[in-house]
């Protein structure tokens, strides 16, 4: 089943003039490539999200990637997609956790892509357990 993620809602602030709309998919290339290309649609956005935690030495502190494994094709060619986050304590989680998050999507420049791109900022966390292992459909 697709991921869903609720843009707006009740984690907007009264400041920040918010649009409640479900996307599909947020995971999908298509998906992932207008949150890079059009900022002025989701900066300041709040979102829920689930996906897998992914961590590695050249992360920051509190950095870590949520998404989950894509397939284009085939097998060959499944690889993680996903958006990168901050959380201040998700050191305590275990390797690949799967975490249900909701977070405002800002952007930065990252320096993994040596360009300005979407960046999670989590405001909330909680260690979720999904009944399939996540694997979404590039289409």
């Amino acid at each position: 089943t697709p991921s869903t993620v609720t843009v707006g809602g009740s984690g907007c602030g009264s400041t920040l003039s918010c649009i409640t709309k479900t996307l599909s998919h947020i995971y999908s290339l298509p998906l992932v490539k207008r949150c890079r290309d059009h900022p002025d649609r989701y900066n300041g956005k709040v979102i829920a999200v689930e996906g897998t935690v992914k961590r590695g030495p050249q992360l920051g502190p509190g950095e870590f990637a949520i998404g989950r494994m894509a397939i284009t094709c085939c097998e060959a060619d499944m690889s993680f997609l996903g958006y990168l986050a901050h959380y201040d304590g998700i050191e305590s989680l275990e390797r690949f956790a799967h975490v249900a998050v909701e977070a405002r999507m800002t952007y930065r420049y990252l320096r993994q892509y040596d360009d300005v791109a979407p960046y999670l900022e989590v405001l909330r966390l909680t260690e979720h357990r999904p009944q399939q292992d996540y694997v979404s459909a590039i289409f």
